[in-house]
């Protein structure tokens, strides 16, 4: 009884238990939690990819006359969020087709390197990642050529942005333009005349002719060389004595390293628009002068070819002009060794090649006045064409001479020349039209002043005319004529242009040719510049002869129209990349031709390489450099790892050595150069390289002067250069 009293109590409880469990379980199922939270104010907006122009007016104000310039600045303004990359070129939209397209232009990006150097609607650039301040800085300029009077161009510059890492056309994108009206001058009807002809030519292009190109080129470079002719039209009287002539021409781009360039006469005739590589007159064995270049941009380099001018002159050889060319070509296979000069044809006449000359005429045994110096293409500010033109007679004999109703004609008509017009010898009377010359010329106060109160003839003729004067007889003493006018001189004198005049090139000679004369670009109507000893100067010119008492009178070379960065010449500093030569290695041979392969080098025990590679191309490498005792490589170098510390390297730098950003820092055990190629393997120069044999003691001399030599205990900063790494042609 007990025992099933016990089963039916423990039932009851399993029972109850598992309906307990199963009910609590029911309730769980049945319990649930939940939340609601909302997000207000949520809002979303595009990147922008916004910029403005601001510009100033060309400057300066006026018309751009023949070999002027006008600049003005445009900047871009970032007004939106994203950074771009933009590309600007130049649009005429009206305009004389002649004028626009003589029209000059160069361009630069902040005041750095010009990034652009040619015809203004062939500007085309881009594109570039804007950075801030963005400032395009333009000069438009206009060389002597002929174009319509007054003629005018309007064009526009037109700035074209779209976002980085896209191409153009896809994502946002922005465009703003500038528009730009140029007129020219009254009269801009010019000499195509030059006195300098002058091109380079290149290996690696050895049938393309650069005569009309801006830049003269001078290249060391395996089977890549290049070299620059150039010749000055001048031919003085037999029996001038040339004291000294130096040719000078204008590096805007140095080469990283110092490299010596030679002046060599050229052995045969040329022509500008015809030498190419594979057509080039050889040139002479022996060395005329030759030229340490220094590393310095924006400097004037000088040969003196004094010896070359007076054979000239005395027709001991013909004057087939100068090669300029590198004394050690064929340096390297991957170095460029390259200087970049203006041509005559660049857009800066103020940088254009010159030569001077300092010299004694011969006695000249002319005993009739002479038409000496003609004016006819009256320039801005100097009056008007054809009322004050002016004719200048010089009497050569050794007494006065009365002129007094003599006449003097054009093609024309002729005019009596008043009395009491008496030329005392050697002296020189000034015929014009009118008294109001008078307040823009002043001659000598021994110059006999002659007005006609009329044109001289019928007005003389821009184009070209004739001159001529005639005695009491109506005989011909004598004339010239010019341009178009072949009547008197044929061939005739080339016309000046404005502003210009025509002058003998020596006062009173007078052989009836056209090679009599000059244009001369600085009219002295009443004289003729020379010293108490008789010496003068001459500084021949792109368009044409500048004259002076002597050299020192001459105006100073002074780059006035380059872009900013090359407003004035940049002197030499003290310490220098030149290798290190013992003398000991040196022999002298000015007379070998530059045709060796070998690099200019250093014979030092533990020797330091200055051997520079510059690669072409865009990938990363790597050059190690060893340096033990001397260091003097000049190379922007990046320490490695194991080289940063006692970091006591005396190696110099300068200021634009490559055109992708370097940083510089300093080492002396392995310096390694970053560059953008991975096509050519390190490079480990090798120790003591010796100086080739045809280097003369005097070029070693050169690259021995002591105000070169590094500095030993020099530290250089940390710096960011930058150079132009031409590409191969």
């Amino acid at each position: 009884m007990i025992k099933r009293s016990l089963i039916t109590i423990v039932s009851l409880v399993l029972i109850i238990g598992l309906n307990w469990t199963g009910l609590s379980a029911l309730i769980g199922t049945l319990a649930f939690f939940n939340d609601d939270e909302n997000s207000s104010l949520n809002s979303f907006e595009a990147a922008t990819l916004d910029f403005h122009l601001n510009a100033n007016d060309w400057s300066p104000d006026g018309n751009l006359l023949p070999e002027g310039s006008m600049g003005k600045t445009i900047s871009l303004i970032n007004d939106g969020s994203l950074i771009f990359q933009y590309k600007v070129k130049a649009e005429k939209t009206a305009g004389n087709d002649d004028f626009c397209n003589a029209l000059q232009l160069t361009a630069d990006l902040d005041g750095g390197t010009v990034e652009y150097m040619g015809k203004l609607l062939d500007f085309d650039y881009g594109p570039v990642v804007f950075s801030a301040p963005g400032d395009w800085n333009f000069v438009v300029s206009l060389p002597n050529v002929t174009v319509p009077e007054g003629a005018s161009c309007e064009f526009k510059f037109v700035f074209s942005a779209w976002q980085q890492g896209l191409n153009q056309g896809e994502g946002f994108s922005d465009m703003e333009e500038d528009e730009s009206l140029i007129e020219g001058g009254v009269s801009t009807n010019y000499s195509s005349y030059s006195p300098i002809a002058d091109s380079y030519v290149g290996q690696g292009n050895d049938n393309a002719n650069y005569g009309s190109d801006h830049d003269l080129k001078v290249r060391s470079r395996v089977n890549d060389n290049k070299r620059t002719f150039i010749k000055f039209d001048f031919l003085f009287p037999s029996g001038t004595s040339i004291l000294s002539s130096n040719l000078k021409l204008f590096m805007y781009k140095a080469p990283t390293y110092t490299r010596i360039y030679q002046a060599r006469k050229a052995s045969a005739d040329w022509t500008e628009m015809g030498i190419k590589w594979n057509n080039q007159p050889a040139a002479d064995s022996n060395v005329t002068s030759f030229e340490n270049t220094g590393i310095k941009k924006n400097v004037w380099l000088t040969w003196d070819v004094t010896s070359d001018v007076q054979g000239f002159v005395n027709a001991s050889y013909p004057n087939y002009g100068w090669r300029i060319n590198d004394a050690y070509e064929d340096t390297s296979s991957c170095s460029v060794y390259e200087a970049k000069f203006i041509s005559k044809d660049g857009p800066y006449p103020s940088a254009r090649p010159v030569l001077e000359v300092s010299f004694v005429p011969p006695v000249v045994t002319t005993t009739y006045p002479v038409v000496n110096e003609v004016y006819t293409e009256v320039a801005p500010g100097k009056g008007n064409n054809p009322k004050n033109e002016w004719v200048e007679i010089y009497n050569p004999s050794e007494n006065p001479i009365d002129i007094s109703n003599w006449k003097i004609c054009d093609d024309s008509s002729c005019d009596t020349i008043p009395a009491s017009s008496i030329i005392p010898s050697k002296g020189f009377a000034v015929v014009t039209g009118y008294n109001s010359t008078w307040n823009y010329w002043t001659p000598p106060a021994e110059a006999i002043k002659i007005v006609l109160n009329s044109n001289i003839g019928g007005g003389l003729t821009n184009a070209g005319d004739r001159v001529i004067l005639k005695d009491l007889s109506n005989n011909v003493i004598d004339a010239m004529s010019y341009g178009s006018d072949t009547s008197q001189l044929n061939p005739s004198v080339y016309r000046s242009g404005w502003g210009r005049s025509l002058a003998r090139i020596v006062k009173g000679y007078d052989s009836d040719k056209a090679t009599d004369w000059i244009i001369n670009v600085t009219p002295n109507p009443g004289t003729n510049p020379t010293n108490g000893e008789g010496i003068e100067a001459f500084r021949i010119t792109s368009e044409g002869i500048e004259v002076a008492d002597s050299l020192i009178d001459l105006d100073q070379l002074v780059i006035e129209d380059v872009p900013p960065e090359s407003e004035v010449p940049i002197e030499e500093p003290a310490t220098s990349t030149e290798p290190i030569i013992d003398q000991t290695v040196v022999e002298d041979a000015t007379n070998t031709e530059a045709t060796t392969t070998e690099p200019i080098g250093q014979e030092i025990s533990e020797a330091t390489s200055t051997e520079e590679v510059i690669p072409e191309g865009s990938i990363s490498t790597e050059i190690a450099l060893t340096t033990e005792d001397v260091a003097t490589s000049t190379d922007p170098v990046i320490p490695s790892e194991s080289s940063t510390e006692n970091a006591t390297s005396t190696a110099t730098t300068t200021e634009d050595v490559f055109e992708d950003t370097t940083t510089i820092n300093e080492s002396t055990s392995t310096e390694s150069i970053t560059t953008e190629q991975t096509e050519e393997p390190p490079v480990v120069l090798e120790e003591s390289t010796s100086l080739p044999e045809e280097t003369s003691s005097e070029q070693t001399e050169a690259l021995q002067d002591p105000d070169q030599t590094p500095l030993p205990d020099q530290e250089t900063p940390n710096e960011t250069i930058e150079e132009s790494i031409p590409a191969t042609e």
